[in-house]
């Protein structure tokens, strides 16, 4: 492959994941976020958080107005205002911030690979 690549060519590689991305929501004071979540413990002490539900909130009116950035059931937060596997961390975020940055992870359905890849 590298042979018929050429030598002594300069190339650009763009590694593309699919199956990642952010949003920010902004949530007015008490109002509900609309997700119900489901948190386990995987391989090695990570923690998973899953989107298990939606219900009218905040989130309904983000994918409303975000399509392409929609958060859905079966999709995994990652991250929590730069917070990452620690859950009490990104519990109390997720509970009491007004603005949340989210890193989520998309099902294998929607991007066709496997999380992994």
């Amino acid at each position: 492959m590298l042979q018929a690549l050429g030598q002594g060519s300069l190339w650009n590689i763009t590694a593309e994941r699919r199956h990642l991305f952010e949003v920010e929501l902004r949530r007015p004071s008490k109002e509900t976020l609309g997700m119900a979540l489901n948190c386990t413990k995987g391989t090695s002490d990570v923690l998973r958080i899953l989107i298990a539900g939606m219900k009218e909130g905040v989130v309904t009116v983000h994918n409303a107005t975000h399509p392409e950035r929609a958060i859905k059931v079966g999709h995994r937060i990652l991250e929590v205002n730069d917070k990452r596997i620690k859950f009490d961390d990104m519990a109390v975020a997720i509970k009491e911030a007004s603005t949340l940055t989210l890193v989520l992870r998309r099902t294998e359905e929607e991007t066709g690979n496997p999380q992994g890849a």
